[in-house]
Parts: C-alpha cells; sequence; structure tokens
C-alpha cells in the first residue's frame, strides 16, 4: 500500500510540474494571465495573403500583441478586417497607423503600428486603426502606376506600327500618283500660257508704248486748255450768279406787284368826286 510520505511526494512533483509547465507556457508561448488587453481593428483593402491568426503585432518594432482573427467586412466583401490584441499600455494614438511588413524571408507578414503623437488623445478600446503605407505598398503602388505607363506604351507603339503600315501600303499612293500627275500637268499649261502672254506683250509693246505716249500728250492739252479757260470761265459763272440775283429780285417783286407786268410805272391813285 502507498504510504502517506510517497502521497506526499507524488502531489509535490505534480505542484512541481504544473508550476513548471505554467512558467514554460508564460515564459515561452508568451501567454499573460495577468496583464490587461485592448482590441482594436485594422480594415484593409487589398490582400493579406502571408498574414495569420497569431502573428506578431509590432509597435515601432517593438512586439506588444498578437493577431487574433482575420475575417471580412459586413459592409465590403473587398476590405478584410483584422482583430489585434495588444498590451493595454501601448501608446495607441488616434493618429497612429497600421502597416503591413514583411517578417524575414518566409513571406509571413505582420502588423506594424507606426506613428501617433503625444498631443492626440489615445485610440479607445475596440476602436479602428487607420491603415497607413508601408514601403512595400508604395512599392507595390509604384509598381503598378509603371506597369499601367508601360502598357500605354505599347499601345501607342502598336497604334504608330499600324499607321506606318498603312501610310507605307503601296494602295495609298495610287491616288496621291493621280495628284502628281495632275499638278505636273497644271504647272506645265500654266507655263505655255505664260510664253503665250510673254510673246503677245513683246509684239504688241511698240504699241502700247505709243498708245502711252498719246494718252500723256492728250492729258497734257487738256491741262493746258483747262489753264487757259480759267479766266472767262470764272468771269462766266460770275455773269450767271448776277443773272440769277437779278431774276430773282424781279420774282419776287413781281409776286409783290403783279401790275408792273402790265405798266412800267404803278398807276396814279383814282380821285373820288
Amino acid at each position: 500500500m502507498t504510504s502517506k510520505s510517497q502521497k506526499i511526494r507524488a502531489g509535490i512533483f505534480v505542484l512541481a510540474g504544473a508550476a513548471l509547465l505554467a512558467f514554460v507556457l508564460v515564459m515561452f508561448a508568451g501567454l499573460s494571465f495577468w496583464t490587461k488587453k485592448h482590441h482594436y481593428r485594422v480594415e484593409i483593402d487589398s490582400s493579406v495573403i502571408g498574414l495569420e491568426a497569431g502573428a506578431y503585432v509590432y509597435f515601432d518594432g517593438v512586439k506588444v500583441g498578437r493577431v487574433k482573427n482575420i475575417g471580412f467586412s459586413k459592409q465590403d466583401l473587398r476590405t478584410v478586417v483584422v482583430d489585434i490584441e495588444v498590451d493595454a499600455k501601448t501608446p495607441v494614438h488616434t493618429d497612429t497607423v497600421a502597416l503591413l511588413q514583411f517578417t524575414g524571408i518566409t513571406g509571413l507578414k505582420v502588423i506594424d503600428l507606426r506613428g501617433g503623437s503625444i498631443e492626440t488623445p489615445l485610440l479607445p478600446d475596440g476602436s479602428a486603426i487607420v491603415r497607413g503605407m508601408s514601403t512595400l505598398d508604395t512599392l507595390e503602388a509604384r509598381g503598378k502606376e509603371l506597369a499601367d505607363r508601360a502598357t500605354a506604351i505599347v499601345d501607342k507603339a502598336d497604334l504608330l506600327v499600324t499607321n506606318l503600315t498603312k501610310i507605307t501600303d503601296p494602295a495609298q499612293f495610287e491616288g496621291l500618283k493621280e495628284v502628281i500627275d495632275n499638278t505636273r500637268m497644271l504647272t506645265a499649261n500654266l507655263a505655255r500660257a505664260t510664253n503665250t502672254f510673254d510673246s503677245i506683250l513683246g509684239e504688241n509693246r511698240a504699241r502700247v508704248a505709243g498708245l502711252v505716249a498719246n494718252a500723256a500728250t492728250v492729258l497734257d492739252r487738256m491741262q493746258r486748255l483747262v489753264s487757259t479757260s480759267e479766266g472767262p470761265m470764272r468771269s462766266a459763272m460770275s455773269d450767271m450768279q448776277q443773272a440769277s440775283r437779278n431774276f430773282k429780285e424781279l420774282s419776287r417783286d413781281v409776286r409783290q406787284r403783279p401790275s408792273r407786268l402790265l405798266y412800267s410805272s404803278p398807276p396814279a391813285d383814282r380821285k373820288l368826286p
């Protein structure tokens, strides 16, 4: 039968083993039964491949908690909601952001909290932490932008090649050849017309010169005639102006005294008997 001392030793052994197990769990598994925790959520609108439940959460590189759960948003299926649990003493402020970071070369990801200032208030437990842009995110966005630009350049190059193919197509030169032939014909006709005009001008140059000389002579004679007739013409114009004034006076006098048409002088006044 088991003695009392053996039972005591067995009990001490079990208690020591349990204490050792608890110590191992606390030290190596990261379990803390007496530390207060805060829970936050991070909404991510991109792939979270490499991030798993149980992944560490860091604050500026210092381990402060773990990822508790990963799920989908009820409002938008394209958004992934990551629930994290951190030490209540972690200084998570309203301007703190959460970054997705690679850890080592394994391809696994962790949550790294960055930023925050003392002037801003602490973020309440259960709130959402805004996601920030990590170097990886920036490079990914930049890569996508470069890929879009490369695609646009390829499309433009393809369009340029297509246009060059159309331009260099021999069928395109058929209409151009006709235009060139018409232009040559028009140029030849214009040259012939110019030669004909030059020949006509050469044949009639003497006649044209004679006409110009005669026109100059006629113009000179007209100028002399106007110059010699200026005095008589002015005298005649003066006489015509005087005659016009006399006629106006006569007309006015006749309207006032019609009897002057019958008598040279007005009749004498009649005496009453």
